[in-house]
């Protein structure tokens, strides 16, 4: 079964609209958006659960958001969200 890819236009969390897809690997897709509030360019990573990843997928999706929330470097895009 394939996921459902999401489409330019498409809103996501009532903030982000699709730009476009910028990569997929073995348990997700990211895509590149616009913040609807900001106007800035953000990328948005789709964990996929539908393949079945165990439990430490999810945690270690979720530890990565927190650790991108800690970071502040010129070099590394700015964490915006978590959802």
């Amino acid at each position: 079964m394939a996921a459902r890819q999401l489409g330019p236009g498409e809103i996501v969390g009532e903030r982000f609209r699709v730009t476009g897809v910028l990569g997929r690997g073995g348990v997700g897709t990211t895509y590149s958006a616009e913040d609807m509030q900001t106007r800035a360019l953000v990328a948005l990573k789709e964990l996929w659960l539908w393949r079945g990843q165990d439990w430490k997928t999810l945690d270690l999706f979720q530890r990565e958001a927190r650790v991108l929330a800690g970071l502040e470097h010129p070099a590394i895009p700015r964490y915006v969200a978590y959802f």
